[in-house]
């Protein structure tokens, strides 16, 4: 009989590394049938972060908030998109805070949509990048977000928002 079984923490290095590979492998599998991912990078600008911001008022302070404000304005992006397009926009984000500057919480990944004008329109929040293909290469640069140990903010943690059934043919 097993005494013990190990469970990751997904805390530690190891874990947070063995979730990206996880993720590498689901993400290029999903590009193979879905082939109209577009990479992103959504940013905040400053009147759109403090709205955001004091709506979470004291609740939350620290990356948490940070992690925070990303998750509504994703939440209410595909709200948005979902009222305007009648589904859901497919998606697969991370969290990153800015090194340089002025060290903002932004976010990287994908969206598998063919309507890409639409993308910074719904958006609303800053803006926005959108990568000419997405590859092995794009994914990979993505997914180094989630275990990035940054040297200036070693406590953050970025979050992942997804949405499901990504990879769901691997």
């Amino acid at each position: 009989r097993v005494l013990s079984v190990p469970v990751g923490c997904g805390k530690c290095v190891e874990c947070r590394k063995q979730k990206a590979r996880q993720w590498q492998v689901r993400l290029e599998e999903d590009i193979r049938v879905n082939k109209n991912a577009k990479f992103v990078t959504l940013t905040f600008n400053e009147r759109e972060l403090n709205k955001i911001e004091r709506e979470i008022g004291k609740q939350l302070d620290g990356y948490e908030r940070d992690n925070e404000v990303c998750r509504i304005a994703i939440r209410r992006f595909t709200e948005r998109w979902r009222k305007e397009y009648k589904k859901t926009i497919r998606h697969w984000l991370v969290t990153e805070l800015g090194s340089k500057n002025t060290e903002r919480v932004h976010i990287h990944g994908l969206v598998w949509t063919d309507e890409e004008k639409e993308i910074e329109t719904i958006w609303k929040y800053g803006k926005i990048w959108i990568g000419e293909y997405v590859n092995s290469k794009t994914i990979s640069y993505i997914v180094k977000y989630v275990n990035k140990v940054d040297k200036a903010h070693k406590e953050y943690t970025s979050r992942i928002y997804t949405s499901k059934g990504i990879g769901r043919n691997y």
